[in-house]
């Protein structure tokens, strides 16, 4: 009975009663539903009531049954091309046409041309891809009290970065300068720090996020995780992590350790460094102007000019509105 169904589908086929046609080709899969070209023919009928949808569906089961089924390929890609996916209306008449030797559908050439042809069409109309965004990268070091992440980035507004600091961790974000694209850095830091004294610093060509250590450790990584190394305090001689002999460490260490004495002293303690350090970096006859100086005015001099101060007696000069007394008067 399915042989005789399918014959009267053919014939109505034929007659271009396609309507009609997929009656029998399905009075045919009833009897017969393990027949590959009851769905191919069936799947042809649907193209020509153009029925896209149903003819791909039979396409498909009948390339389930038989999957070199050249038919079955070539209606599947014709489905698929006037439901608009040329991709992969593409791949299924390339399959066909590798499999068709000797070119025995005759609709194959056709199509596969007028898809080549759109597809052409499609990709030269289509905008270029816009180029990726420029990647950025980070660094870090550190000197005994502090570990230092640096952006690379130009020419970034300030208002174009955000940074969220926790003890124990680092978040970092920026809008790429030119560009709309966002970046973003999560770091789970390896230590501890005190997060209430971070600086940031927002340069002209680059970002730096300065942290403080809780501990005067050395950080084998920055994030947590990969720092396997046993710890080590850091000594005199062991100021960061850098290689021995890389003048960039060296720069930036000296730089950190400077900022550091800068914002540390402050008020006397500034000021009584100022004064250690005209000491140190002095020639002998200022040192001896300091000195004497110094002790004969009771602390209330100090003088650097060995010329003046070598000649006489310097004389106790208290404060404005002070009077000077010795300390059992």
């Amino acid at each position: 009975m399915a042989q005789e169904h399918f014959s009267k589908g053919n014939q109505a086929f034929v007659d271009e009663d396609y309507a009609e046609a997929v009656k029998h080709y399905t009075d045919a899969i009833g009897d017969n539903p393990e027949h590959a070209e009851y769905y191919s023919s069936r799947s042809y009928a649907y193209l020509r009531l153009n029925n896209y949808p149903d003819a791909l569906s039979d396409a498909v089961k009948a390339l389930n049954i038989s999957p070199k089924n050249v038919n079955a390929l070539v209606r599947k890609g014709i489905a698929l091309y006037n439901l608009g996916q040329l991709e992969e209306s593409m791949v299924e008449l390339e399959a066909a046409k590798a499999l068709d030797k000797d070119n025995q559908n005759r609709s194959l050439p056709e199509w596969y041309e007028k898809c080549s042809i759109d597809l052409e069409k499609k990709k030269a109309s289509e905008p270029p891809p816009p180029p990726p965004p420029p990647t950025i990268r980070y660094d870090w070091y550190q000197t005994e009290a502090n570990v230092v992440v640096t952006i690379l980035v130009k020419k970034l507004p300030q208002d174009q970065f955000k940074h969220t600091v926790t003890d124990t961790t680092l978040d970092l974000e920026l809008i790429i300068p030119g560009t709309s694209s966002e970046w973003k850095q999560h770091f789970n830091l390896a230590h501890e720090i005190d997060s209430s004294k971070s600086v940031v610093k927002v340069l002209s060509t680059k970002v730096e996020v300065k942290l403080y250590k809780r501990e005067g450790i050395r950080w084998n990584a920055l994030e947590a995780g990969s720092d396997l190394d046993t710890l080590k305090t850091f000594t005199k001689t062991q100021q960061d992590t850098r290689p021995i002999g890389d003048s960039k460490w060296d720069k930036l260490a000296a730089q950190a350790v400077e900022e550091e004495n800068a914002e540390q002293k402050e008020g006397d303690a500034a000021l009584q460094k100022l004064f250690q350090d005209i000491y140190k970096d002095g020639s002998d006859e200022t040192r001896r102007a300091m000195n004497k100086s110094f002790q004969q005015s009771g602390g209330t001099v100090l003088s650097t000019n060995w010329g003046d101060i070598g000649k006489k007696n310097v004389e106790v000069k208290p404060p404005d509105g002070m009077e000077y007394k010795k300390w059992n008067q």
